[in-house]
C-alpha cells in the first residue's frame, strides 16, 4: 500500500492510502486509456482523469545534437565544448573551446545537474519550447504526448514525475495533446530513475539521432 502516488512507480502500485476524494487518486483508478488500435484513433477526447510517469521527456523544439553537446559538458565540465559549422553539404568542421579554469564544483546528486543544464544561457525562450513525453501508465502501457501551449514547468520535470492528463486534452493516431487547462502537472519523482539521468537523456537523444540518420554517429560524424 502506498501512501504518495508521487514517489512510487505506479506499475507497481496495487492499493492507494490516500484520500479516494483527491484528483491524484481518481486519475489513478480511471480506466486505462485503451491500446487497441492506437493509430486508428483520430482527435479522440480524453473524457476522464488519466494518471502517467513520465519516462522520459524531449524538447523537441531544439536540434538533438545541439542538446548532446550541452549536456555531455554539464556532465563532465572539462569536456571541450563543440561547435559544429557546416563547411560542406557533405563533411562538418569541429572548432573546440576548451574551459579548464574551473575544477571544482563537482555537480553531485539530480538537483544540481538539472539545474545547470535547465540554466544554460543557450537554451533558449523556455515559453516558445514544445517538449514530447514518453508517459507510462498504471498497466505499463507507453505513450507519447506533446503540449500545444507554453508550459516551461516541464522542462524542470524528473523521471517518475507525475502528471494528469485531463478531460479536454486529446488524443490522435498515437499520441496525446494537451494545454495549460487540460494537464495538471503533480511533479514527484522516482529517485532511481534519476540516477545518472542527464546520461540516460543523452543516450536517449544519441539513439534517437542514430535511428534518424544511420550514416550519422551519436556525435553527429559521418560513419561511411
Amino acid at each position: 500500500m502506498t501512501t504518495d502516488l508521487r514517489t512510487v512507480d505506479i506499475t507497481t502500485v496495487t492499493s492507494v492510502s490516500e484520500d479516494p476524494d483527491s484528483l491524484i487518486v481518481k486519475a489513478f483508478h480511471s480506466e486505462t486509456w485503451s491500446t487497441e488500435d492506437v493509430f486508428q484513433q483520430r482527435l479522440r477526447p480524453v473524457d476522464r482523469p488519466l494518471l502517467f510517469q513520465v519516462c522520459m521527456i524531449e524538447n523537441i523544439s531544439r536540434s538533438k545534437l545541439a542538446q548532446v553537446d550541452e549536456l555531455q559538458v554539464v556532465i563532465d565540465p572539462r569536456r571541450q565544448k563543440v561547435d559544429r559549422i557546416s563547411t560542406s553539404r557533405d563533411r562538418q568542421q569541429l572548432i573546440s573551446e576548451v574551459n579548464v579554469e574551473d575544477d571544482g564544483d563537482e555537480q553531485n546528486g539530480v538537483a544540481n545537474t538539472d539545474s545547470s543544464y535547465t540554466n544554460n544561457k543557450d537554451a533558449g525562450n523556455l515559453n516558445q519550447h514544445v517538449y514530447r513525453l514518453i508517459l507510462q501508465d498504471r498497466n505499463g502501457n507507453l505513450f507519447y504526448a506533446i503540449n500545444l501551449d507554453s508550459i516551461p514547468a516541464l522542462k524542470t520535470c524528473f523521471l517518475g514525475s507525475k502528471l494528469i492528463l485531463l478531460p479536454g486534452s486529446r488524443f490522435n493516431r498515437g499520441m496525446f495533446t494537451f494545454t495549460n487547462s487540460t494537464v495538471k502537472l503533480m511533479y514527484g519523482l522516482i529517485q532511481q530513475w534519476n540516477d545518472g539521468k542527464l546520461q540516460k537523456v543523452t543516450d536517449y537523444l544519441q539513439h534517437e539521432l542514430k535511428a534518424q540518420n544511420p550514416t550519422l554517429n551519436a556525435n553527429g560524424k559521418r560513419t561511411s
